[in-house]
């Protein structure tokens, strides 16, 4: 029997799962730009270029994004905090992975299907309505909100209560192996790892750490699971 039979749930992360957050960063690089500007005390290209080279040597996720565009553009009378909060707050301009849409309507026909996402809970929110998740998943979990975060079994947990399943008839589908698998493989569940975006390279810090399998990208999971056999792996 497939996986298509025996899975009745599928929950997914969100940034780089569901679409590119390198997006999200470029949509609030916008939103600082404009404010820098409005303020006349940088043109708004020379902010976006600089916020762009910074986040090419760094990569998505560096912590003093902020500090060093503000240090190379010769801005003191702003604090990086102060451009944290407007990059927070913006209304981001994002969209899914293309086929996302189609996957979770196809899914939803015979599935349960959720997302668990890590980060602060507001941004996180505000990143689900832009992309207009709210009406395309049954359950939304935000670990934030529960003063945690992945790999913590107890976010699993949630959604074997929520939707009333046991952990073999649920899949999660990640990005990142350093927190998406090993809580979710802790409870029984079925885990998939897409190689896309920031960590689609990484090397997970030990076998616990690794997804069951691997697709290109998301939009593959309804295939992968009309072919991937049942049986379970460790756990």
């Amino acid at each position: 029997m497939t996986l298509l039979h025996t899975i009745k749930g599928i929950v997914f992360d969100l940034d780089d799962t569901l679409y590119p957050q390198v997006s999200f960063k470029r949509s609030g690089f916008r939103a600082v730009a404009s404010r820098l500007a409005e303020r006349a005390l940088a043109d708004y290209e020379t902010v976006l270029a600089t916020l762009e080279d910074v986040l090419q040597q760094n990569g998505p996720s560096y912590g003093k994004m902020f500090d060093d565009a503000l240090q190379r553009l010769g801005i003191e009378q702003v604090a990086a905090a102060d451009l944290i909060e407007v990059f927070r707050t913006h209304v981001p301009q994002i969209e899914l992975y293309t086929g996302v849409d189609d996957l979770l309507m196809k899914l939803r026909a015979s599935k349960r299907v959720g997302l668990l996402t890590d980060g602060l809970a507001q941004v996180q929110r505000n990143k689900v309505a832009a992309l207009g998740l709210d009406a395309g998943m049954d359950a939304l979990l935000f670990s934030d909100e529960l003063a945690t975060q992945k790999p913590d079994e107890r976010l699993f947990a949630w959604f074997e209560q929520h939707f009333d399943l046991a952990a073999s008839q649920l899949l999660y589908v990640g990005d990142n192996p350093a927190k998406d698998f090993y809580g979710a493989r802790r409870r029984g569940w079925r885990t998939l790892r897409v190689l896309t975006g920031e960590h689609a390279t990484a090397t997970p810090p030990g076998d616990r750490y690794s997804a069951d399998d691997t697709l290109d990208k998301v939009t593959e999971l309804c295939v992968w699971l009309d072919g991937a056999v049942a049986s379970r792996p460790w756990r």
